[in-house]
């Protein structure tokens, strides 16, 4: 543990194409950082000695491939995408932006809707997913060059991404039994992880058991980072699944993917292949196997992970485009409605944190922070502000609306940054009274506080990671054809009602769809085209929907 640091550990939550959001607060957080960084290089007034450095980046999902994103960027010079490009069409050369807001750059929702992977053999997904690739490869190139002295970043940073592993792994509990040859009690697992650590491409098993080593310019297991980075935001269904092949010993040495010290029953061989989908089906908000990263960093073992802010060195910064909400329950016991509900509580239940971490949690606790998205519209809304999914242009459709029109990418982007402001400025931020020793000592040197400080009824507060500059009167982002609110037609969604129709009509004209139509439903071929009509328009029918709740229609 070095002196005069807190340590700030990142979860990134899902959010599918709402990484957007992600994205944003990410590229405006390192532009802060940077901005101190090179303030204290040379030596200017006013300027806070304390450091903050990034030991931990954990992710699922969208915000899982943000984190193999973000790895990847650090590694050379990141120019921060501070308003809306004026070439619209072509890379900004900001990984953030190029692979959450241009993606493949056109019309991304027709390239959903594409048949040509239809062509090649059984249906992998309802939508087709090439682009995914394309923006993959793009996203963790480098220069190849000496990578950027970044000291914010640990030298050894870690990466993790959350897994559905659909074949799962085996433990046996072993119960003593009087039937010796059938005492085992087996157990399946189907939470998985993939943790890499930046290093010079070695394995360190003694120290950091379970972390793949990641070495970017070198090629060492970047091929597999990308394709991790891919498998946790292949959606269920919707997306395609995603085959990862790790070396065994990873999969044994990780003590997330033991019990105890129960590790996986699985054959000793040189690599294993598994079946993954989206990682936020099981674990959504990873953080604490973040929080659990800190506590293990030397100088805090065996010491009280503090969540007081009077002595707190390390935190927990978490990301979430989608910040869980109370929602009412209705009683509905149709068995439609019961299929529904039984999905929803399965997938709650897999997610919920074990007992110990939620009593962990207390109310103004140093431990863990959260930007989530808020914003007012003064020009397009008579609600004064919205919270949440709400928030974002993006949260319509389970997170897929951000696919159907580029608008909102650019309005999510740009409110991740004002957010990130925001909360950098008022939100992460440490009592003065406490009267931390990081924080007394990064400022004691420091003459006018009127940027660092913000107050409220409780009192007078120090930033964590201080702004240079004083808050605008209004937050930085763009304004659409409808005002600052990217609306859009019904003809705008109903143009895509003829490639709805003709992707449905392949998947349900393929050899296998029609077999299980057929063995399971007993649905005889001469309706699929009543059935292709449906879809089609039930699909439309969903969109408009939640773009009318989301205001945007």
């Amino acid at each position: 543990m070095k002196e005069n640091t807190i340590y700030v550990g990142l979860t990134l939550a899902g959010a599918v194409s709402a990484g957007a959001y992600t994205a944003g607060v990410m590229d405006y957080l390192i532009e802060a950082l940077e901005e101190w960084e090179r303030r204290k290089r040379e030596d200017a007034p006013n300027t806070p000695q304390h450091r903050v450095e990034i030991p931990v980046i954990g992710g699922s999902s969208a915000g899982g491939m943000t984190g193999i994103i973000t790895a990847a960027a650090l590694q050379d010079p990141i120019k921060p995408v501070i308003s809306r490009p004026e070439k619209e069409n072509d890379l900004t050369g900001n990984t953030f932006y190029d692979s959450w807001v241009y993606l493949t750059g056109g019309d991304m929702f027709s390239k959903l809707l594409d048949k040509k992977d239809l062509a090649k053999g059984p249906v992998k997904s309802v939508f087709n997913t090439a682009f995914i690739d394309e923006i993959s490869n793009r996203a963790v190139q480098t220069s190849g060059g000496t990578p950027v002295s970044r000291p914010y970043i640990s030298e050894n940073l870690k990466v993790f991404v959350t897994l559905s592993n659909l074949e799962g792994f085996e433990y046996d509990l072993g119960f003593r039994s009087d039937a010796e040859e059938s005492n085992e009690y087996i157990v399946k697992r189907h939470n998985d992880y993939a943790c890499f650590i930046l290093n010079d491409g070695t394995y360190n098993k003694k120290e950091h058991p379970g972390w793949m080593p990641l070495n970017f310019n070198k090629g060492i297991n970047t091929d597999l980072a990308r394709q991790t980075a891919i498998a946790t935001g292949a959606f269920p269904i919707g997306l395609k699944a995603r085959f990862i092949k790790r070396k065994t010993e990873y999969i044994l040495d990780n003590p997330w993917l033991c019990i105890g010290d129960k590790k996986p029953k699985i054959k000793q061989e040189a690599e294993r292949e598994d079946l993954m989908v989206d990682g936020g089906m099981i674990n959504n908000e990873p953080f604490d196997y973040v929080e659990e990263v800190i506590q293990n960093l030397p100088g805090f073992k065996g010491k009280p992970y503090s969540d007081d802010f009077k002595d707190f060195r390390g935190t927990v910064l978490m990301i979430d485009p989608f910040p869980s909400e109370l929602t009412p329950f209705v009683k509905d016991d149709g068995i439609f409605k019961i299929a529904g509900k039984v999905l929803g509580a399965m997938l709650s239940q897999a997610r919920t944190k074990p007992d110990g971490v939620i009593k962990a949690f207390k109310e103004d606790s140093s431990s863990h922070f959260m930007i989530s998205p808020k914003r007012s519209f003064p020009k397009n809304t008579d609600k004064e502000s919205k919270e949440g999914a709400h928030a974002v242009a993006c949260g319509f459709l389970s997170g897929f609306g951000g696919f159907i029109n580029k608008d909102f990418r650019v309005h999510d982007y740009f409110l991740g940054r004002a957010n990130c402001e925001q909360f950098l400025r008022h939100q992460f931020v440490v009592p003065k009274e406490a009267n931390n020793p990081v924080i007394v000592e990064g400022y004691k040197n420091i003459t006018d506080f009127k940027t660092f400080e913000t107050k409220d009824a409780k009192g007078t507060y120090l930033q964590i990671i201080p702004l240079f500059t004083a808050q605008k009167e209004k937050a930085y982002l763009p304004d659409f054809k409808a005002g600052d609110w990217p609306k859009r037609s019904k003809e705008d969604i109903s143009k895509y009602k003829k490639g709805i129709k003709q992707r449905v009509g392949a998947i349900m004209s393929s050899s296998e769809t029609q077999k299980w139509f057929l063995d399971k439903l007993l649905i005889p071929f001469a309706s699929f085209l009543f059935l292709k009509r449906t879809a089609a328009n039930k699909f439309l029918d969903t969109v408009e929907k939640d773009m009318k709740d989301f205001g945007l229609l």
